[in-house]
């Protein structure tokens, strides 16, 4: 989401891979915590990135992260809907582009 956006009665932020800085993890994980309302934010991260995004939020003073790990068997029936979902989305976004 760009910048500046707001969405009512957010209650998830997914990201799909782990940003690179506290701040730009803050500013996604912010979605969820309008006007003081709780949220819950996961993250997708590749073995290779547990450890620095478990650093990244330490160092941010937030000590208690879940870890979940995932075998593909858990997921695979997600990967044609959400296939289908992101094209779904590619579709719409043109429309409103076109519609600006």
């Amino acid at each position: 989401m760009a910048r500046g956006m707001d969405v009512d009665n957010v209650q998830y932020v997914l990201s799909y891979d782990s940003p690179p800085y506290i701040k730009t993890y803050i500013h996604r994980v912010g979605r969820t915590a309008r006007a003081g309302k709780v949220g819950t934010a996961v993250s997708l991260c590749e073995k290779k990135e547990i450890f620095h995004f478990k650093k990244m939020i330490k160092e941010a003073g937030k000590t208690s992260v879940s870890e979940m790990k995932l075998r593909k068997s858990d997921y695979k029936a997600l990967v044609e809907p959400y296939k289908n979902a992101l094209a779904e989305l590619q579709e719409i976004l043109k429309k409103e582009k076109k519609g600006k």
